[in-house]
């Protein structure tokens, strides 16, 4: 009896992961390599437990700039899902290396300003108080390869202000952005919103203003040359699923 009991109840909990997610666990698990944009490593430190939870499928996740990643998977990195920038992601459709019919523009996410948590609030909400603030700021730190940094450069420029801040800029790898204000090191930390919302040490002063803001698009795709492929495309399948809608908005981000 005790046997029988216990399939029940395996059986009960198999039907409701079929049902809340639309995937079924397989009999053998497969192992899914992705390469994804650290600007999805919070929301994938989530999803991961409850995507392995429905499916039985383990996940290997090697986290890094869009950039860097893009120029691996060009070089024949093996992989199975890639998690990009749109950007990234549509040359590497046309290069053939990302199957097209699998891409997936699952979330977007904006850019904001991060300050030492406690320090003193400027004004960021128009563009005419966000520049006044980015000049009266001692020291500015954003990421020189990310997408994030490469947006805010854009809008320095287009501010007309990057060479009087480029005495008091701070170009750091993206990983470590957070730490310089975090540590009193960097007054202003520019970064993509859910990245600030999950260091430590800081807090989001707020979004750029409207007219000023860009927003990153994180994309998913599978390899043409998968080594699990029906694996990979349930992966980017639960990406649109309830619990993963509800994870993107939970990390900061938009649903795309």
């Amino acid at each position: 009896m005790k046997t029988s009991r216990y399939f029940l109840l395996a059986a009960t909990g198999l039907l409701l992961v079929i049902s809340t997610t639309g995937l079924a666990v397989k009999a053998t698990a497969a192992e899914v390599k992705v390469l994804s944009t650290i600007a999805a490593k919070s929301l994938f430190s989530a999803i991961t437990p409850k995507f392995q939870h429905a499916t039985g499928d383990i996940l290997t996740i090697d986290f890094d700039t869009a950039a860097a990643l893009q120029k691996k998977i060009e070089s024949d990195e093996p992989f199975d899902v890639a998690i990009l920038t749109d950007t990234s992601a549509a040359a590497l459709i046309q290069d053939g290396k990302i199957m097209a019919d699998t891409r997936l523009d699952f979330a977007r996410i904006g850019i904001g300003l991060a300050i030492r948590t406690g320090a003193p609030k400027p004004d960021i909400g128009t563009a005419g108080t966000f520049m006044d603030s980015l000049l009266k700021a001692k020291s500015i730190a954003y990421a020189n390869d990310g997408a994030s940094g490469t947006a805010f450069a854009s809008v320095l420029r287009r501010l007309g202000i990057d060479s009087e801040l480029k005495s008091r800029i701070k170009l750091v790898p993206a990983a470590g952005v957070m730490a310089l204000v975090a540590l009193g090191k960097a007054e202003l930390g520019v970064q993509l919103i859910n990245e600030i919302a999950a260091a430590p040490g800081v807090e989001l002063l707020g979004p750029l203003p409207p007219g000023l803001q860009s927003f990153i698009v994180l994309t998913a795709g599978a390899a043409t040359s998968s080594k699990e492929p029906e694996a990979a495309k349930a992966l980017i399948q639960f990406l649109r699923s309830p619990p993963a809608l509800f994870l993107i908005k939970a990390k900061g981000m938009e649903s795309g």
